[in-house]
């Protein structure tokens, strides 16, 4: 089954992986921040219902403080609402995204509070956040 959210489609792997529960469950704080580095604050990892909530108005976000500001130091430091996937928080204003910009595999970044108002890139796909999260 094809998952798609605002015209943009959740790569397939990922999607079976959250459909067959358990390797996007949310896992404890170690593993979260081993993955993202930082540590998480009420994380919590969507199912497919959470993310198609999350992103209905997530396109058509005008709140400037999500946006970000393109950072070559820490990249990519912003993000683009209408390429993009919300499908985590590490806690409240620390969303988990899909960036859609510039591949036709999207890279995870997440908001971070390291650096300010900054995305930044934890993995160039899905799969290699997934693996370091996943329970043994």
């Amino acid at each position: 089954m094809t998952e798609i959210f605002n015209h943009l489609l959740l790569p397939e792997t990922f999607a079976e992986r959250i459909r067959c529960g358990g390797a996007w469950a949310t896992p404890n704080a170690e593993r979260i921040q081993t993955a993202f580095g930082e540590p998480p604050s009420q994380a919590v990892f969507y199912t497919l219902e959470q993310m198609l909530m999350e992103n209905e108005h997530w396109a058509s976000e005008t709140h400037e403080v999500y946006f970000g500001q393109a950072d070559s130091q820490n990249p990519p430091g912003d993000v683009d609402p209408r390429k993009s996937l919300i499908i985590g928080d590490l806690g409240m204003d620390m969303p988990i995204a899909l960036d859609y910009r510039n591949t036709p595999t999207p890279t995870v970044i997440f908001l971070g509070r390291r650096v300010l108002n900054r995305w930044i890139t934890v993995a160039p796909s899905v799969t290699d956040p997934i693996s370091k999260l996943s329970r043994p």
